[in-house]
């Protein structure tokens, strides 16, 4: 899981923009997305709470899983 909540103030709340075309889905209260694909960036925008509310959009990147190939020795 990774966490948009280092982008943006306690508070408020987070919606993908634009909507990913998959089955990720994001916690509203703390950006943690869930069931991002690796090498795929999204669209987190934040939108604080109050009377005077304000909104971010960040660009947040899922790190593809490293591969693991043969090991060669000199």
């Amino acid at each position: 899981s990774n966490s948009a909540s280092a982008i943006a103030t306690s508070g408020g709340s987070f919606v993908f923009n634009p909507l990913p075309s998959g089955t990720e889905s994001i916690n509203a209260l703390t950006g943690e997305i869930t069931g991002g694909v690796g090498g795929t960036s999204y669209g987190i925008e934040h939108i604080t709470s109050g009377s005077c509310p304000s909104t971010l959009i960040q660009n947040v990147l899922i790190f593809a899983a490293p591969s693991t190939g043969p090991i060669f020795h000199n």
